[in-house]
């Protein structure tokens, strides 16, 4: 109903008894805890355990994990916690966000995370590095997830240096062939000539404190700065 928050209606099949939950309330044991449209689906929580109803197939999707299949994906044979008790096992994949009622939700957030991090590749990093901290912040500190986010953008900034490294070198080594120094339109570097050389600086970084490190030197480079 607009206007009004979002309620589902349930109907317990043993007691043949139907009644509406509304988000923030609880009845019989049971709280909804989000509604999403599209697509129509409702995340209802029960003695700490979440389920997800499919609203259009009336479909209750069970989201409880057992510590058994969580250590099967998590732990292996080799790994440190294998000969560690059921309680250390248990904490230790507590700390990371991973629990029988919170594993599926963690772990879709991570996915989400992905999916958009994809489709802003191409933005500059410092721009992917400060979205992708304001990402992080928002999973629990030392989880799953945060642990696995900040490998993303030292990936991205070691794929941009290599590419633009070897866009920086095709257009030197054509400069060099040249009889006179100009510089090159539209090719996303400025030219700066400097004693027995030139250094071909990509424009996004002009005045950024790894300007020199991100800039390709030809010939004598110049001066390291301090």
């Amino acid at each position: 109903m607009p206007d009004l928050p979002p309620r589902i209606s349930l109907h317990n099949t043993r007691k043949n008894h139907t009644f509406w939950l509304e988000k923030g309330k609880e009845i019989h044991g049971i709280r909804l805890d989000r509604v999403e449209h599209v697509p129509a689906k409702a995340w209802i929580i029960h003695d700490g355990i979440t389920a997800v109803i499919d609203l259009q197939k009336e479909t209750i999707e069970n989201r409880y994990v057992p510590w058994e299949v969580l250590y099967s994906v998590f732990i292996s044979e080799d790994y440190e916690y294998q000969d560690r008790s059921e309680a250390d096992r248990q904490r230790q994949l507590t700390e990371l966000g991973m629990t029988p009622e919170s594993a599926l939700d963690h772990l879709e957030r991570v996915e989400a995370f992905f999916d958009e991090a994809v489709t802003k590749l191409d933005l500059p990093i410092d721009e992917f590095e400060k979205w992708q901290d304001e990402q992080v912040t928002s999973f629990p500190k030392d989880s799953f997830g945060s642990m696995m986010i900040p490998s993303v953008s030292k990936v991205l900034e070691v794929q941009k240096s290599l590419q633009t490294n070897y866009n920086a070198l095709e257009l030197g080594f054509k400069l060099q062939a040249e009889e006179s120094l100009k510089q090159p339109k539209d090719s996303g570097f400025v030219l700066r000539k400097n004693d027995g050389g030139f250094t071909l600086i990509p424009e996004e970084y002009i005045g950024h404190e790894k300007e020199y490190n991100y800039s390709s030197h030809f010939g004598t480079p110049p001066p390291k700065p301090n």
